[in-house]
Formats: structure tokens, sequence, C-alpha cells
């Protein structure tokens, strides 16, 4: 935290020759301890410090009030980085003779401050206090003293942490550093670095890739999750949200713009595409590394030391463009960039909570874990510090929160622990727990053949209307996955050329729904003469033909439809169920294939190509005998007639 500062101590030792020729400052009445006091700085001079060390332990020992001995002997532990010591012989100066070289209250308090004794150092940043003259000396000593006093509260109001390290599948005697969870939880991929020597990048170690599953309640053995096998070390990996994408960061390649960028490889049934670099505008002549990918399908943040922030390393965003280019990266701005290093930034799968790590950020010293939340104006609330025990004096710097919001994976080396760095999972408290979540998962397919497709997903809101996940299923499985925030209700559309789209309805309404996820099965039909889709997400008001907001996301897949098939005809069919008389029920049915025909009309659709018809009740789909079936039997669909 501190850098201490023992000029007055070396003045001291300079000028000693003249001190001892005054009687006047007379500094010890122990000839024995002079003469000890005069070998050691003799050596120190010749920068021997273990046996100058031993000279002045020496004259303490012989007069144990020689404040000057006390100094140097506290200066040179320093040199030996033994803090501790030192934190003995400053601490005996100064309750000597308090006043005679106030420094040493300074260097006390950021020693007892950098040991995580915050108590103890307040009292000696305050004892120095009224030694300092300059505003600009107050100025820094006031944030000093703020900062201690932020990490004392923190330490005195513990959490609730209780890690849980994980089996010997996964920590061995290597140091391993969690880097992303799946979207459900069922895969861990992290990052071992190995005493191995690496031959391509001439590295003493090896990092490398590791990947396990969660099978029956237990991680199974750890196995190399290959992505490039022509280059060496790479690390600072995420996984999209969608298990479709991986993001790492990876130096010194021929193809990179900086010292460190970061690459995308694109997941191809269990193969990974060979890993490209995001581009010159994502990536700088700096540092660029510790990707999280949100669940948006859109939005990468990262950490980087480029020119325009606010000083060390910030955290930014880059938003991929409908053309597919990213854009141009934005600093997140002073709520949460300082002028110290923020790093490691991990986006929740609720699009909203934001974990990092900072050494601007009161703490416990060093680098300490942080949360933030994106408020309804896109503004980044004041970061909370995760606290004190998750928190320590040394650097805590990454951390990757399981999915459902309850528990988070962190790296460290406890003691206990299998070796080196090793991963734990711990229970969050309510406090720093993000927004709950649950997922959308199935898999796409041509209704005739079976066979996989690679479709388009989008998710929307459908209160607001907004397009809140764009995905694809994978080529070869035909699997997807979506992240959503629960307590909404959702249209999903499923798109592929020569294919009649998919659309489908549906609520997540409690936090339960995470263990218990929406699971499709979706059969595309292909573009044929009398394939038959229902339009689930259009919708009318009660009694009413009046088209609401929501439809005219899956309104705009039709026109698209008809668009790219210029030789289609549909005939457009309104249902009801059968509350109400038949008359009535025609009539309605009738209006509301009318008010989706003249929709489609005002969309540039030739009128040629559409007919309506309204059906009342006479062609149910389910039973009339339960609301849900009654929902089902109240549609709008359109059938191929040429």
């Amino acid at each position: 935290m501190f850098k201490r500062s023992l000029f007055l101590v070396i003045i001291l030792i300079t000028t000693l020759p003249e001190l001892f020729a005054q009687e006047a400052n007379y500094i010890s009445h122990s000839r024995k301890a002079e003469r000890y006091f005069q070998k050691a700085v003799r050596q120190y001079s010749k920068r021997d410090y273990a046996v100058a060390y031993k000279f002045a332990n020496k004259a303490t020992a012989a007069d144990g009030k020689y404040v000057q001995a006390y100094l140097l002997a506290g200066d040179i532990a320093l040199e030996l980085k033994d803090n501790k010591s030192a934190i003995t012989h400053f601490r005996n100066s100064a309750s000597l003779q308090p006043d005679f070289f106030p420094k040493a209250h300074l260097i006390l308090g950021n020693l007892l401050y950098n040991e995580g004794n915050y108590n103890e150092a307040l009292e000696y940043f305050s004892y120095y206090s009224k030694f300092i003259l300059s505003e600009t000396d107050r100025n820094k000593h006031d944030k000093r003293i703020s900062k201690a006093q932020a990490a004392s509260n923190l330490k005195n109001n513990p959490v609730y942490y209780e890690p849980v390290i994980l089996n010997q599948n996964i920590n061995t005697s290597h140091n391993e550093y969690i880097n992303t969870v799946s979207a459900d939880g069922s895969i861990l991929i992290f990052t071992r670095r190995s005493a191995l020597y690496d031959s391509r990048s001439q590295n003493r170690q090896r990092e490398e890739f590791f990947k396990s599953e969660l099978v029956n309640g237990t991680w199974t053995e750890s196995v190399p999750l290959i992505i490039d096998e022509d280059h060496g070390n790479e690390g600072a990996m995420a996984l999209s949200y969608d298990n479709n994408f991986l993001f790492f960061t990876a130096c010194h390649r021929s193809d990179g713009y900086g010292s460190c960028d970061i690459y995308l490889s694109k997941k191809n049934g269990e193969q990974w595409t060979k890993p490209e670099n995001l581009g010159s505008t994502v990536n700088s002549s700096r540092w660029e590394s510790q990707p999280s990918f949100s669940s948006d399908g859109k939005t990468l943040y990262f950490a980087s030391n480029r020119s325009g922030g606010y000083g060390g390393s910030d955290i930014w965003k880059t938003v991929k463009q409908e053309n597919g280019f990213w854009g141009e990266p934005e600093n997140l701005g002073s709520t949460i960039n300082t002028e110290e290093d923020e790093m490691s930034p991990f986006i929740h799968a609720d699009g909203r909570t934001l974990y990092f790590s900072s050494k601007g950020h009161y703490g416990l010293g060093g680098a300490d874990l942080f949360v933030s939340r994106l408020n309804q104006d896109d503004l980044w609330s004041e970061p909370l510090n995760l606290g004190y025990p998750i928190n320590t004096v040394a650097d805590e710097i990454n951390l990757v929160v399981h999915p459902d919001g309850r528990s988070a994976f962190i790296s460290t080396d406890l003691a206990g622990g299998e070796g080196g760095y090793d991963i734990y999972q711990f229970e969050l408290f309510d406090e720093i727990k993000p927004l709950p979540v649950s997922y959308v998962k199935g898999h796409v397919k041509d209704i005739n053949t079976l066979k996989p497709l690679a479709a388009n997903i989008e998710l929307s809101d459908l209160k607001s209307g907004k397009i809140i996940v764009r995905s694809e299923s994978d080529p070869v499985t035909g699997e997807f996955i979506a992240v959503l925030p629960v307590s909404k209700n959702y249209a999903l559309h499923v798109n592929h050329k020569n294919y009649l789209f998919y659309s489908h309805f549906f609520a997540l309404d409690t936090v339960s729904r995470f263990f218990n996820p929406v699971n499709l099965n979706i059969l595309l039909k292909p573009v044929e003469y009398g394939q038959v889709i229902i339009l689930k997400n259009v919708f009318f008001a009660v009694d009413s033909y009046q088209l609401e907001s929501a439809s005219f996301l899956e309104l705009n897949l039709l026109v698209d439809l008809l668009i790219e098939n210029p030789r289609l005809k549909l005939e457009i069919s309104g249902h009801t169920d059968n509350t109400g008389n038949n008359e009535y029920n025609l009539v309605l049915s009738f209006n509301r294939a009318k008010a989706v025909f003249e929709y489609l009309v005002a969309a540039g659709i030739d009128e040629k190509r559409l007919s309506y018809s309204g059906k009342g009740d006479t062609q149910p789909v389910d039973t009339n005998d339960t609301p849900e079936g009654r929902t089902n039997n109240r549609r709008t669909e359109f059938k191929i007639v040429e």
C-alpha cells in the first residue's frame, strides 16, 4: 500500500561522526553499545546487511534505550525482508522517544497496515498527523487514514465465508486458477500453471486450460481443453453463457497488436475453431486481458492499460454490432475505475452484476474483490467490498460466480490445500448475490430428418419488446442454451433459412426455476405447401381484436419470411376457445385474423399473397376444460396455401 521513507535515518547515519564529537548529542551511555553501533553503520554502508544487523542487535542488547540503534536495526530488517522484526524495532524506538524521528510512526503504520493490524496502524498514523505541515502531504495522509479506517471496519465486521476446496480431480500440487463455469453449472474450466518447461514460449512454467464436469454432484477428473496446439501459454479465459464461444488471452503472438491480446474461438460440436485475434478495435498496442462475456451474447468486458483510462489498468467493455464487428471500447467510468489497477471483471449471467478486483477502492490492502450493479439508468453503483475474510491483506484477484447466484468459485492459497493456489467454492451472503436467473435449453432439428440445425435463437422480454439474448444452436448437435433473469415473460423465436420460424412463449417466475429449467425439443418445418404454424407470440386483449405491442416481434418475423420467399402465399386464421356463443366467437376470430392481415399489408406485403378467415371455436387443438387448454385454443396461425 505504501512505500517507506527512511532518508532521515540515512542522514542520521551519515552524520554520526559529527554527532559522536558533540557531547550534547551523545547517543548512548554505553561505550560497548556505541562500538557495536559504529560497526553496524560501517557494514550497513557496505550493504553487508546480515553482519550489520547482528551488530545493531548487539547495540540494542547492550543499551535497551538506544533509539538510534533500534532505528538502524529496523531499517536493516526491512532490507532483509523481515517485516515482523522491523515492526518490533521501530515500535521500540517510537515508544522510547516518540518525537525523535517522527517518520518512525508513519513507517510503523505502513508496516502494520500491510500485516493486517489496522487498529494499531491507525494509532501510529494519527500520531504522525501532528508533524505534517504541507497541505499536499496532509491530503495524502488523510487518505491513508481513511483507508486504514475502512480496512479496520471490514476486519472488525467479518462476513460469512466458509470456503470448501474442490476435489483432487481439479486441485493438485500445481497452481490452479478458476476461469469460468458453464451456464447450467455442469462444466468448470480453469488454468493450471505447472513447473514444466514450455519450449514454445521459452517459459519455465506452462499454463494450460483444463475442463471438469459435474456428474452426480462430483467433479470428474480434469482433462486438457485444447484450443490451439500451435501456440504456448494461454490464460484468462471466459466461456460465453451459450457455450458457443471461448475468449482468452495470449501474449506475444505474431498476429498480436500489443503485449497481450484477446482471442476468440468458436465451438463446433466437441471441437473449437482456430482462435482469431479480436482485431485492432478491441486490442491495442498495450495490454488487453481477462475477458468476460455477458449473457446477452454481445457485450464483452475486459481489463486494459490502454490510453484514455484513469490510471493503471481499467475495466472496459465493447459491444458486438449488428454487422458482426466489435464496437469501440468504452471505459466503465470513474465509479468503477481509479488511479490504481482494476482487474479481472466478471459479469454475472444476470447481465447487471459486475464483480472485479481493485487496488484503488478502499480495502484490506493490495487487491480486493468488489461488486457493483448496473441500475435502471445504466449507471454503476458504488462498488461494495466483498468483506473480510473473503478479502485479506494478500491480493484477491479472480472470482467466478455460479449462474445460480448462490455460490462462487475463488482461487486462493489457504493452508491445508493441495499446494500453491487451489480452487474453492463458497456460499454467497445475500448482500453480494446477483439477481436470480434461470436458463432455457434445447435442440433444434429438421422435423422430417431429425438432422441437427444451426439456427438463430432470439429471446425477448415481452413487456419491453427488447431482445435479451441472441445466440445460435450448435451446427453439429443442434443444442442451445440461454440464461435469463427470472420473474419475466419471454418470447422465443428460432430461425433457419428455408424453414418456417418457430415461436414459443414462457414465463420464468421463480428462483427455483434454475434447477428446473425450460427444456425444448424444437422441430423446424421446411417452407412447403400445407405447413401450418401457430403464432404463439401474437397477443390480443380479452374480447378485443386490437394487437398488443408484444406481438410486433413475431409479426415482423413473418414479414421477413414473406420477403425472403416472394412466391409464398398464406392463409391467416383466427381461433377462440368455447367461451361465449358461436356467432360472437366467429366474429372475434375473423377480426383478429384481419388485424394480422392489415399489419402485414402495412409492412409492405402484397395483399394478393394473403387471405384471412375466422374459425371461432370450431377447430380446438386442446381441451376447453382447463385454463391452459383454453389459452392454447385462443390462437392465430397461418397456413402455406401456395
